[in-house]
């Protein structure tokens, strides 16, 4: 079920991944978590994410949404993964 929250319209959102455990593939290409700059899968593509090791580099959106797709196939597993999010102002804060 996907999950809306509200921010002002002068903000962006930013995301930290706390946890990344998904099935790691060449390309991402079977479980993998895809995060989008804008509301849907249409939107401009931020990455692409699987594996263990957590993304260092900054994901933030340039307007005030993100998507956020995760894809799980019935074979390997791990845990998934686990993010923060918060709004913030076009200067950081």
């Amino acid at each position: 079920m996907a999950k809306s929250h509200a921010v002002c319209l002068c903000q962006m959102i930013r995301v930290t991944f706390t946890m990344l455990d998904v099935e790691l593939s060449e390309n991402c290409v079977y479980d993998h978590l895809s995060i989008f700059d804008g509301g849907d899968d249409r939107s401009s593509p931020i990455g692409v994410y699987c594996g263990i090791a957590k993304p260092q580099e900054l994901i933030q959106s340039s307007g005030t949404t993100l998507f956020l797709s995760f894809v799980s196939d019935v074979e390997d597993g791990g845990q998934g993964f686990d993010i923060n999010w918060m709004a913030v102002d076009d200067t950081g804060q």
